[in-house]
């Protein structure tokens, strides 16, 4: 375990730290915590200033503790936007060299910026790389007229990060893995606790929203808008009510989320995909689509949609998805909506969707950009939501 720590200026005075039933009587913080956290490996981040002031007496009680000497390596005071940058790649480096399991972070005598950079080079680290070291944060609060100071694990917030990214990931794109995997984690982790009343669905939630991300990654419109089961939007909007109490009790960062989500998802959810409820679910789906910048899968939806209205009955689905029911039905909208209408709505959505599927090999296709697409397809989205409205 490598324990980074910030180097301050101040005059400490001795104490006697406490952290999970331990104590250890020093003037520095950081001696503690490596004696607390058994550190392999000690990091110190130091001004000039810094160094000057306390590089020695430091080095000396961690060799009078028997731990380990440190690598102390200077850093900038982060006085101009130079030295900012200076700062983030020092530390960046004192968390990935030597492919470390696991590193810890004391923020007690950071100096300006320091504990926010460090915050930031977590978050960067975690976004950009495959593996990073397990990490944890820690504060060290020195009171002057008490026999003791506590050290407190402030990881809670390194955690947040973690939700944070999720979150993001989720509610852009629609990709829910990393979301529920965290959320089945932190469940994990508040039952083996055990202490108070244990949360009963938030597991079933973490599995409703992984299903339901799987079936919008491989365009499942039938199992998203009409189906009752795990991975439907009828099932995550019921395990969303059903959990809500408990989100706020134990994952707060995903409360405000469950809101959104059952906004974003209030209108998919119907009984036929060939009524006019089914219709305008579809319409809905297709907009989340957009919504994630996922345009291939918009234009299956939008396009599946056109030809849903094109039902000769109002028969079961099941009756309505055989091939040869559905090849009638989509000989009936290119008839109605081809090359012989006046808009030749048929033809427009073939050529969107072709177009993106082909991956512009085609060679009408090849030269027709990125925000030609999107527009077009836009353009047909606005079309069948005035269709289904007129």
């Amino acid at each position: 375990m490598r324990l980074i720590t910030f180097l301050g200026t101040g005059n400490y005075a001795e104490t006697r730290y406490t952290f999970n039933g331990q104590e250890c009587q020093t003037r520095y913080v950081a001696a503690a915590l490596a004696t607390f956290l058994q550190a392999d490996e000690i990091t110190v981040l130091a001004t000039e200033q810094a160094y000057t002031s306390h590089a020695q007496g430091l080095t000396e009680e961690l060799e009078r503790l028997q731990l380990p000497r440190p690598t102390i390596r200077r850093i900038p005071s982060g006085g101009n936007t130079d030295e900012l940058w200076q700062q983030f790649g020092i530390i960046s480096d004192a968390v990935t060299e030597g492919n470390v399991a696991q590193v810890s972070f004391d923020i007690t005598h950071g100096f300006r910026a320091q504990p926010f950079f460090a915050a930031a080079v977590i978050n960067y680290l975690r976004s950009t790389l495959d593996t990073v070291p397990a990490m944890q944060a820690f504060y060290g609060e020195w009171r002057k007229d008490e026999a003791t100071s506590p050290i407190w694990d402030i990881s809670t917030f390194i955690g947040l990060l973690n939700w944070s990214s999720s979150l993001q990931s989720f509610m852009k794109t629609g990709h829910g893995a990393g979301l529920a995997t965290l959320a089945k984690q932190e469940n994990a982790t508040i039952q083996k606790a055990g202490q108070g009343e244990r949360p009963r669905t938030l597991a079933s939630l973490a599995d409703s929203i992984r299903a339901f991300s799987d079936n919008i990654s491989t365009v499942r419109v039938p199992q998203i808008i009409t189906g009752k089961e795990r991975g439907s939007a009828s099932d995550v909007l019921a395990k969303i009510a059903q959990s809500k109490a408990e989100v706020r009790t134990h994952f707060m960062p995903l409360f405000p989320v469950l809101e959104q989500l059952q906004a974003k998802l209030q209108g998919i959810p119907a009984d036929s995909l060939f009524s006019p409820q089914g219709h305008q679910a579809m319409l809905e789906l297709a907009k989340l689509y957009v919504s994630y910048e996922r345009y291939p899968e918009a234009a299956i939806v939008l396009r599946e949609g056109w030809v849903s209205l094109y039902a000769e009955t109002l028969g079961a689905d099941e009756q309505q998805l055989k091939p040869d029911v559905r090849n009638n039905m989509e000989s009936r909208w290119n008839a109605a909506e081809g090359k012989d209408s006046p808009e030749r709505i048929a033809d427009q959505i073939r050529n969107v969707r072709n177009d993106i599927q082909h991956g512009g090999f085609k060679e009408k296709d090849a030269r027709n950009p990125a925000n030609s697409l999107i527009r077009d397809l836009q353009i047909l989205l606005d079309k069948f939501e005035a269709k289904l409205k007129a």
